[in-house]
């Protein structure tokens, strides 16, 4: 890197070993500001970029472009937590359906000779299907 590719915004070395950014430069009167100084320093030929700063800069960036910060990954784990609760609580359901299934096969020999069982069982299991999906209302008949 020449004295003129210099620009705002790079870190540069001082002849005091001070690692700093410049915050302005002026080729044509051969100063510059620094980060942290106030006021014009003169002597721009003393200035060594500070590549080895450059380098890890361009790798911060690729770094936080390719990998997500720590908010989106938290953010990311509790969409996951969330999820895996939804599935946890829709297999619990399922569970309960098939138990309610189970309880009504078994007593499908009782249907056929007693009314007052096969609407008793009936009733049982729509109370039961009404307990398992609370929050989504069941589907009317005649649509699909």
């Amino acid at each position: 890197m020449t004295q003129r590719e210099l620009k705002r915004g790079d870190p540069v070395i001082m002849p005091s070993g001070l690692v700093t950014e410049l915050t302005d430069i002026q080729y044509e009167h051969n100063r510059y500001q620094l980060e942290g100084l106030s006021g014009w320093q003169y002597g721009i030929e003393n200035l060594r970029p500070a590549e080895w700063k450059l380098e890890a800069q361009k790798w911060r960036r690729e770094a936080l472009r390719k990998y997500p910060t720590p908010e989106a990954y938290e953010a990311a784990c509790s969409a996951l937590e969330k999820h895996r609760a939804r599935a946890d609580a829709v297999e619990e359901r399922e569970q309960q359906l098939k138990e309610a299934v189970q309880i009504a096969i078994s007593k499908k020999p009782l249907w056929i000779d007693d009314k007052g069982v096969f609407n008793t069982t009936i009733g049982f299991l729509t109370e039961t299907m009404s307990t398992l999906y609370p929050d989504t209302p069941a589907p009317k008949e005649g649509s699909s």
